[in-house]
This record gives structure tokens, C-alpha cells and sequence, in this order.
């Protein structure tokens, strides 16, 4: 068995964190998507009777080291060993602008860790279930497909953590795709059958 803790990507007060508008008005709200791509995680890991905990139920932002806290909290008095999974959309940086970037990608701590498995099972199932036009970003320098990166919530959990980055919200074809029910449910069973696979 294994307890799975889930984190929503920021919060309705953070700035910036958005795509630029659609021609109908329509706007991804990263907060908004990642606490709905969350509850869905959540609803078919209860499902699959697969223990899990939302650590961040909020909808304002809450700080890393808060983040980090609660789940090192819930890690220690498990009986079973926990994942830590925080859930984003990706963005190129032009606030405003529609971009030119495309694809999931899957972050870990830098070096060697036991995230890297747990990192690889999420681009297992991503290979799976996307459809085969939605590009997946790898980095194969150090030998498997996650990328390395020093964000906060991967260097201070202390159990194997990995970053989700679900796509570029700010590249048009992909903010449109990611604001079905499609992609939302395609995104959250992404995570829960690399759960699965994580736990063979």
C-alpha cells in the first residue's frame, strides 16, 4: 500500500499564473484547474482504494515551506510509505502572449533519487494514455525521461516527490485542450496509473 499526497499548483491569489484570453472570453486559471484535476486524482485513487491525502484544500496560495510541512507531518505518522505529487500548468513566461511550447513534463530533485521511478512510472502512463499528438518533454541527459529542477516542494519533502507540468497553458492549441473535460480527466489519470505503476 502506499499514502499519495496531493498538491494543487498555487493559488486564486497568486499573480500572473494564467493564460492569455480566448477569442469566447474563456481564460485557464492554473489554480482553478489544478484543484479540479486534483479532485478527479483523487476520486479514482479513492476508487482504486488507494489512501490518499489533498494537503493543500485551500484556494489561496499557500507557501512552500507550508506545503512542505504538511506533508512531511502526514508522511511521519503514515504507517505506510508516502508520494508526494504536485500538480501545475506549464508557461513560457510572456504573460499575455500566446506562445510557441508544447508538452507534459515531469520534474524531480536534482541527482539521483527515489522519485526518478516514481518520475518514470507518470511518463509511462503519459505514453499511454495522451493521445499521440500531445508531445511529451523528456530529458534523457542523465539517463531517464524527468527533468532535474530545485523547486522548493522537491528539496523539502522527505519523501520521493515529483512536479507535474501539465501542458502549456499560455500555447493556444494546448490551453483550448486542457480546458475540456477530456484533457482534465486524461491529465488525472495520467497520475493515478503511474501510482499504479509505481506500486508493482
Amino acid at each position: 500500500m502506499i499514502h499519495v499526497l496531493l498538491d494543487n499548483g498555487h493559488g486564486e491569489n497568486t499573480a500572473g499564473k494564467r493564460s492569455p484570453k480566448l477569442e469566447d472570453g474563456r481564460q485557464l486559471l492554473e489554480y482553478r484547474w489544478a484543484r479540479e484535476v486534483v479532485r478527479l486524482i483523487a476520486g479514482m485513487l479513492e476508487a482504486e482504494g488507494i489512501t490518499y491525502s489533498i494537503i493543500t484544500p485551500e484556494e489561496w496560495d499557500v507557501s512552500m515551506e507550508e506545503r512542505c510541512r504538511r506533508a512531511n507531518a502526514i508522511a511521519k505518522q503514515s504507517k505506510v510509505p508516502t508520494v508526494f505529487l504536485s500538480v501545475h500548468c506549464n508557461a513560457a513566461g510572456k504573460e499575455g502572449k500566446w506562445i510557441e511550447a508544447y508538452g507534459w513534463s515531469a520534474f524531480t530533485s536534482r541527482g539521483e533519487t527515489k522519485a526518478d521511478r516514481l518520475a518514470t512510472c507518470l511518463y509511462d502512463a503519459a505514453a499511454e494514455i495522451f493521445p499521440k499528438d500531445k508531445r511529451l518533454r523528456r530529458d534523457f541527459s542523465d539517463g531517464d525521461a524527468d527533468w532535474e529542477a530545485g523547486f522548493y516542494v522537491l528539496r523539502h519533502t522527505t519523501m520521493p516527490a515529483v512536479l507535474t507540468e501539465n501542458f502549456f497553458m499560455d500555447c493556444r492549441e494546448e490551453c483550448e485542450w486542457l480546458l475540456t473535460d477530456e484533457a482534465k480527466e486524461m491529465c488525472a489519470r495520467v497520475h493515478v496509473e503511474g501510482i499504479k505503476k509505481y506500486m508493482v
